[in-house]
């Protein structure tokens, strides 16, 4: 063998010992992990408050996002007391693609709780 063939040889080696693993041998869980996603449905000030996400002291992000017809209102605390509708994280109707994201920057991992204004509401709810 001379010296090419020696050098062809030892590239095709190294390069089946580091090509990268496909991202399609990947489980389908593997991107995911840890994620939840939830819709909740979230009552009318005559119903009562909701409970959107329970304490979560391991969460490192959460997106709360309206996909319903109504405004709802959000409260990052467990005073219910104080909660009513417009005031709070306001998250209007899903026309407007209005939504509320928690990450390192802000991060919260208290109860979130919601009322809707006028009809029951649909929230999306994802937490990592």
């Amino acid at each position: 063998m001379n010296n090419k063939t020696i050098i062809i040889l030892l590239g095709l080696i190294l390069l089946a010992l580091i090509r990268p693993v496909a991202i399609e041998n990947l489980g389908s869980n593997d991107l995911n992990d840890g994620v939840t996603h939830t819709v909740v449905s979230i009552s009318t000030t005559a119903t009562g408050i909701t409970e959107a996400l329970a304490a979560n002291y391991g969460v490192a992000y959460r997106r709360l996002q309206n996909v319903g017809n109504t405004e709802i209102t959000c409260q990052l605390d467990d005073a219910t007391s104080t909660l009513a509708v417009g005031t709070g994280i306001v998250l209007n109707s899903s026309t407007t693609n209005s939504d509320y994201e928690i990450n390192l920057d802000n991060l919260y991992k208290g109860k979130i709780r919601c009322i809707s204004g006028s009809s029951t509401g649909t929230l999306s709810v994802v937490e990592r």
